[in-house]
């Protein structure tokens, strides 16, 4: 009878946080509006049912603006390049689409569906000699999804 009702809390005590997840995804989502949205409906979108890897390197090899990401060169390299920025003369900003190679490292793990979306996402884009390097800190299977949900180390 004590198991039943721990396991009845620890399952309470997730959908609980499951429900709090879904009302921070309705806010300050920046992927949330237009073609990246997620609320496009159901599965009239295709993009709509992919992984957020998907939709921001999509955004970012389609030279498009992504939300908190931003652009800091070095102090020497900026005064060479800039020069008479403080003039209105200063050059643009480089996208990342424009470099050969790209490093996106996820902290907290990936899993083989996102890494399978993400080489979708450089097929789609057209750029062939364009390198995207993926990495994490674990490579995380179904079991692991449900360790880290459910098991010892849950904050749940």
């Amino acid at each position: 009878m004590q198991l039943k009702l721990e396991l009845r809390d620890r399952v309470d005590a997730l959908f609980k946080l499951l429900h709090k997840l879904s009302s921070l995804k309705s806010r300050n989502n920046p992927f949330g509006e237009g073609t990246y949205s997620l609320e496009s409906g159901f599965g009239i979108d295709p993009s709509s049912t992919k992984g957020f890897l998907y939709k921001l390197i999509t955004r970012i090899l389609s030279k498009s603006d992504v939300p908190g990401l931003e652009y800091h060169s070095s102090a020497v390299g900026r005064l060479f390049k800039s020069g008479f920025g403080r003039f209105g003369l200063g050059q643009a900003k480089p996208s990342l689409a424009d470099q050969n190679v790209i490093l996106v490292f996820v902290i907290g793990g990936i899993n083989c569906v996102e890494v399978r979306e993400v080489q979708e996402a450089v097929s789609e884009s057209g750029m062939p000699d364009m390198e995207l390097l993926l990495g994490g800190t674990t490579l995380l299977t179904p079991s692991d999804m449900l360790e880290l949900l459910l098991g010892q180390y849950s904050y749940i």
